[in-house]
């Protein structure tokens, strides 16, 4: 009767045909492993991340190597929680060396940003077309996937402004005033 401790360090190990469940630690060894059809498949680190599909700790709560899938009913979502910090992000990386896009919400300055990397620019569609793009150079082309060259906004199709009126430069020297 009572509780005996052994010195040496403890695996436990469970068959179940090719597939298998190591639970506990061994000697050097501080993590859970989980085991399917006799390849790992997934490690708990003693620091409590979770790695599935990889074998290489990068220091994440939450490391996936591989496609994931989120499937529900109609309160189907994935929440990224900052706990009050100021950003909250959600990055797109090209073999984790470079950012190419982001998305994030600044809580400091109430901002939702979109972000392309360097002289990546954004696209934007609906119905199964582009319908907006966003250039690196800052250029909003509408209803166009051609750059016409050096033009901030580029509409290929009728424009509508509704208003008292709307101000124009031609060129450098010229500024035009419209009445609506």
């Amino acid at each position: 009767t009572g509780v005996q401790t052994c010195a040496l360090p403890i695996s436990m190990l469970i068959y179940a045909g090719s597939n298998q469940i190591r639970l506990g630690s061994g000697v050097g060894v501080d993590f859970l492993t989980f085991y399917g059809g006799g390849t790992e498949r997934m490690r708990i680190t003693s620091g409590g991340n979770v790695l599935v599909g990889t074998t290489t700790d990068a220091g994440y709560k939450l490391q996936v190597n591989g496609s994931g899938y989120i499937k529900g009913g109609n309160g189907n979502q994935l929440q990224l929680d900052n706990a009050g910090e100021q950003y909250t992000q959600l990055t797109f990386t090209n073999n984790a060396s470079s950012t190419k896009g982001a998305l994030w919400f600044d809580n400091t300055n109430s901002f939702f940003e979109m972000y392309g990397g360097s002289s990546i620019g954004l696209k934007f569609s609906a119905g199964s077309s582009e319908k907006m793009r966003l250039t690196s150079a800052g250029e909003l082309l509408i209803n166009t996937t051609s750059d016409a060259g050096d033009y901030k906004l580029q509409v290929n199709g009728g424009l509508y402004v509704n208003g008292a009126g709307f101000r124009y430069n031609i060129g450098r020297s010229e500024e035009h005033t419209s009445e609506l």
